[in-house]
């Protein structure tokens, strides 16, 4: 998806065997109930100031990531589960995915993914919550 504005829908959709299952660059769109799983590379990538919102989804058994955030993007990810990829979220250049945020305004997201047996996980650079149960790879 490419420069796409809010209203654009991705709903009911299996995706697998791509080597990356879908790419979400400088666009707007809502994607929920999808499965993502059996990618050569990655399940989502949101790459160039995207925000997608990512809902009841399932991504999974992904060749190295399950969901990379790179260039600026900020994916909302709501009630997702983020499993047995080699790592769960990777996260590149000021990229900035709201995985829950219990602040009342825009930004609240009630969070409850599910990041959880993913085989690489690790990180050295930040100190918060998620990152201590190295849920999360920074770049």
């Amino acid at each position: 998806f490419l420069h796409l504005k809010s209203g654009t829908l991705m709903e009911y959709c299996v995706v697998e065997y791509a080597h990356n299952g879908l790419t979400i660059k400088n666009s707007q769109i809502l994607i929920n109930n999808c499965e993502f799983r059996y990618n050569y590379h990655a399940g989502i990538r949101t790459e160039v100031k995207s925000t997608p919102e990512i809902k009841n989804s399932i991504v999974s058994e992904n060749g190295y990531a399950g969901i990379i955030c790179e260039l600026g993007s900020k994916p909302f990810l709501t009630d997702n589960l983020i499993s047995l990829n080699r790592i769960g979220v990777v996260i590149f250049s000021l990229s900035q995915p709201n995985l829950g945020n219990k602040t009342a305004g825009e930004d609240y997201n009630p969070g409850r993914n599910n990041i959880y047996n993913n085989n690489n996980l690790y990180n050295y650079v930040f100190g918060t919550w998620l990152e201590q149960l190295k849920l999360i790879y920074y770049f």
